[in-house]
C-alpha cells in the first residue's frame, strides 16, 4: 500500500467476472512509515482499489499498535485451491504433524479471515512438545488475520485488548488455564457473549488458538474446539518461524481472498450431518471458507472426524 493509501492493485482472477462486490473497510499498514490506516477496498472491472477512509476508531496499547501484523496491499492468490495448499505447505515446512492435521489447521487459519461472516469459530487447542508448539504459534502468525501472541490467558489480558473492535486472532501459550477462563474461551467461540472491560462490556468473540501443554489429557473439556497434537522435540526437525517477507506475502494474498470471498462465505449452504449438531455447526463454518471448491469443502468432514476421534 502506498504512503498515500491509494493504489490500483494486481487483479485476482475472481474479480474479473463482473460480480458486484460490496466495499470493505480493512485495517492495514503503510510499509513506508509503518502507520496504521483504515482502508476502503472497492472492486470493478478495472481492478481493485485501496483508498484511505478516515481515522482509526480503535484504541489499543501502543506496543500492540506497533507490533500488530497487518496486510500492506492486495495480492493475487490464484484459486481457492492454490491458496489452501500454499498455506498447508507453509505449515508442513515448519512443523511436523500428520497431513490431516495440516489440512485441519489450514481450514482453521483461513477461517480466521471471516469471523464476522460465520455463525461460530471453534477454538484450536494445541498439545505436544513445547518447541514444536512455539514454532507452530509463530507460523500461524503468517496465515491468521490480525494475530496476537499472548504468553498467558486471563481476564486482565482480555480486558486490555480491543477484542470487539479489532476481532484479532489470539495465539495463546498458557499451560495452566483456570476452569473459569476455559469456560470464557469456550463460550466466546460464538458471537454475542460479552465480557467486562472496566465499566463497559465488549464482545469476546474472535478466533483463538491455545497451547495448553504436552499431553492430550491436559485438554480442558471444551465443547467448541478442535485438537491438534504436534511433535518434533528435536531442533533438527523444526524450521525457524517464517520471515517477514513470507508473512507479508501471505497476509496480502489472504486479504484479497477475504475481500473476494466474504459474500460467498456468509451465504454458504455447505452442510455436514455426520456428527453431533454442535460439531456439525463448527465443521460447516470451516468448510464455508473454501469457496468454489467442493472437494475441499467435503474434505473438512474427514479432517474433523479424525480430530474428534482423538478427543472422545
Amino acid at each position: 500500500m502506498s504512503s498515500r493509501a491509494e493504489e490500483p492493485t494486481a487483479q485476482p482472477k475472481q474479480a474479473m467476472d463482473g460480480s458486484r462486490l460490496r466495499p470493505m473497510l480493512e485495517l492495514m499498514r503503510v510499509p513506508a512509515d509503518r502507520r496504521l490506516v483504515l482502508a476502503r477496498i472497492t472492486a470493478a472491472r478495472a481492478g481493485i482499489r485501496l483508498e484511505a477512509s478516515g481515522g482509526l476508531n480503535i484504541k489499543m496499547p501502543l506496543s500492540l499498535s506497533h507490533s500488530l501484523v497487518l496486510p500492506t496491499k492486495l495480492q493475487m492468490f490464484g484459486s481457492t485451491r492454490d491458496l489452501f495448499f500454499s498455506v498447508q505447505a507453509l505449515l508442513k515446512k515448519h512443523v511436523p504433524m500428520p497431513t490431516r492435521d495440516q489440512s485441519l489447521l489450514t481450514y482453521w487459519a483461513m477461517s480466521t479471515w471471516f469471523p464476522e461472516f460465520l455463525p461460530c469459530l471453534p477454538s484450536l487447542v494445541i498439545t505436544g512438545a513445547s518447541s514444536a508448539a512455539d514454532v507452530l504459534l509463530q507460523t500461524l502468525v503468517a496465515v491468521c488475520r490480525r494475530p496476537i501472541l499472548l504468553a498467558e490467558a486471563n481476564p486482565a489480558a482480555l480486558r486490555a485488548l480491543p477484542l470487539g473492535e479489532l476481532m484479532p486472532t489470539l495465539l495463546i501459550r498458557e499451560l495452566q488455564i483456570s476452569g473459569c477462563m476455559a469456560a470464557l474461551l469456550d463460550a466466546s467461540t460464538q458471537p454475542g457473549y460479552l465480557v467486562a472491560n472496566g465499566k463497559q462490556f465488549q464482545q469476546a468473540y474472535c478466533p483463538k488458538c491455545i497451547y495448553i501443554g504436552e499431553h492430550p489429557n491436559d485438554q480442558p473439556g471444551w465443547t467448541h474446539s478442535i485438537h491438534v497434537h504436534v511433535g518434533g522435540s528435536s531442533a533438527r526437525s523444526l524450521h525457524r518461524a517464517p520471515t517477514k517477507d513470507v508473512i507479508s506475502d501471505f497476509h496480502n494474498r489472504l486479504l484479497a481472498y477475504r475481500f473476494l470471498s466474504c459474500d460467498k462465505v456468509a451465504a454458504s449452504k455447505y452442510r455436514v450431518s455426520a456428527f453431533r449438531p454442535e460439531i456439525c455447526t463448527m465443521a460447516e463454518a470451516l468448510g464455508a471458507v473454501v469457496v468454489d471448491d467442493t472437494e475441499l469443502q467435503v474434505g473438512i468432514a474427514g479432517c474433523y472426524k479424525n480430530a474428534m476421534s482423538r478427543r472422545e
